[in-house]
C-alpha cells in the first residue's frame, strides 16, 4: 500500500528500498560535512590557542 503511494505521488521513487536508500546516502553525506567542519573548526581552536 505505503509503495504503492509512493510509486503514483512521486514517480522518480521506483521502491521504498530506493527511498530508503536516497534517504541512507544523504544522512550519510550530512554527516561527512557536519564532521568535516568539526575537525576544521577544532584545527582552528587550536591554532588560536597556540597563538595566545
Amino acid at each position: 500500500m505505503f509503495e504503492h503511494l509512493l510509486r503514483s505521488d512521486l514517480p522518480f521513487i521506483k521502491s521504498v528500498g530506493d527511498a530508503n536508500q536516497k534517504v541512507r546516502a544523504a544522512l550519510s553525506e550530512a554527516s561527512y560535512r557536519y564532521h568535516s567542519h568539526n575537525v576544521g573548526l577544532s584545527a582552528y581552536e587550536a591554532d588560536l590557542g597556540v597563538m595566545m
